[in-house]
């Protein structure tokens, strides 16, 4: 039977230690750094405040008929929509409930590719303390364009209050 010296179990536990601090770090490192985290730039192409005549909600727009429609019952069938090239870009609707009081407003603020998914920060912003309002019944909107993809999105909406004075 072979014995273990007290000072060799030492340098072995020490060299497992050792082995899974560099392992837990490599993993963080790897997450932390990982590619799967690309910002997508959004571009707006109509933001505002108005009675609409479409139901609140997210709309991921994938063709120029159903961007068109979109954008009349938003703006009205008088209006003439921008031609967009879907063939390289999508376009994102989104519409919040109707609101008594004008002071909301809906802004992008990051949008990320993830590895299955595109990752979509909205922050819907709603008038605070000080702020002189209109009674008026109204919805936010904000249409943007991203580059065009094939995976599933996720919509965040982070509700922020914007004191007035």
């Amino acid at each position: 039977m072979k014995i273990i010296s007290l000072a060799s179990l030492k340098k072995s536990l020490i060299l497992i230690l050792v082995f899974i601090i560099a392992y837990f770090f490599f993993i963080f490192i790897s997450n932390k750094f990982s590619p799967q985290d690309v910002e997508l730039k959004a571009e707006t192409i109509l933001i505002g405040n108005q009675p609409v005549s479409i139901p609140s909600g997210n709309f991921l727009i994938k063709d120029q008929t159903e961007f068109n429609n979109i954008w009349k019952k938003i703006l009205g069938e008088d209006s003439s929509p921008p031609t967009m090239d879907f063939s390289s870009k999508i376009a994102v609707a989104v519409i919040s409930e109707q609101k008594s009081t004008s002071g909301f407003s809906l802004v992008v603020d990051k949008v990320f590719l993830k590895d299955n998914f595109v990752e979509v920060n909205i922050s819907e912003i709603s008038p605070g303390q000080n702020c002189f309002l209109t009674q008026s019944i109204a919805q936010s909107f904000h249409v943007f364009s991203l580059p065009k993809f094939e995976k599933e999105y996720k919509l965040n909406i982070i509700s922020k209050i914007q004191n007035c004075f």
